[in-house]
């Protein structure tokens, strides 16, 4: 049966070890390999031009712990919601719906100014 999910952590280390100038497929395996492929590639010092670099199964980058409790991925947290009240909140859409009614209140206008001035030109015609 295939490993889908890494049991590697990141420990923050960079393995260039897995890297040579004339192998041209690379097959990434850890979290570290990876970090490796990012420095190569952010050093501006290798051409990668003509190599293919697969990733392996499932890479976990989750690196940082609880305090207290080793081996355990940190819960993420909330941001914290704004405090002062000219800071609008996500999802506030009180001044949206003014500016979809006045959008909609010119829209209707220039449909009749456009009626109008087609009336008063056939009219001009006759």
């Amino acid at each position: 049966m295939a490993e889908y999910f890494s049991t590697t952590r990141w420990d923050g280390t960079v393995d260039l070890s897995w890297y040579n100038g004339t192998d041209t497929e690379f097959t990434l395996t850890t979290p570290a390999q990876l970090a490796g492929a990012a420095a190569l590639v952010n050093s501006n010092t290798t051409d990668f031009a003509g190599k293919t670099i697969r990733l392996g199964p499932d890479i976990s980058l989750l690196r940082y712990e609880e305090p207290g409790k080793p081996g355990e991925p940190s819960q993420p947290t909330q941001p914290e919601k704004p405090t002062t009240p000219d800071t609008p909140a996500t999802g506030d859409s009180s001044n949206v719906t003014a500016l979809w009614v006045v959008l909609a209140v010119a829209g209707v206008g220039i449909i009749v100014l456009v009626v109008l001035l087609a009336t008063k030109r056939k009219n001009k015609k006759d």
